[in-house]
């Protein structure tokens, strides 16, 4: 029976998994108890190549959270969730993709701003017939 109290208790953490070894033991040893026919996080930890993928993924997950426009999205939405009282989860959300919508559009301004010329249009000389 799933422990509704607790639900954080039934998840995988990947960087924890991938990086420290006791955990992973810990947690290919509960999903041994509940399996049916394989288990799929000794699969990820001992072959190679799944291996690698997870690897891989993390090191992706890493670098996104990393970034600067992840950093901005997160910490504007959080002030405005914050500042507002947000609580419904939709709108939570709703808050984030915005935030999002939001830091793209002034990154890409900024940088349009600052690395494109801007394109001058010289006067028309034609003259108009009377």
């Amino acid at each position: 029976m799933i422990n509704t109290k607790n639900p954080d208790k039934y998840k995988v953490n990947l960087e924890r998994f991938m990086t420290d070894e006791a955990y992973a033991t810990e947690m290919i040893g509960y999903y041994d108890l509940v399996k049916q026919s394989y288990n799929p996080l000794r699969i990820l930890k001992t072959v190679p190549h799944y291996r690698g993928y997870a690897e891989s993924l993390l090191c992706a997950f890493k670098g996104a959270l990393d970034s600067v426009k992840f950093r901005t999205t997160v910490d504007s939405a959080k002030e405005f969730i914050k500042k507002y009282n947000v609580v419904d989860p939709k709108l939570k959300n709703q808050v984030v993709k915005n935030s999002e919508k939001a830091v793209d559009l002034f990154m890409r301004q900024s940088w349009m701003q600052s690395k494109i010329a801007p394109i001058k249009i010289a006067a028309s000389t034609d003259k108009k017939p009377v």
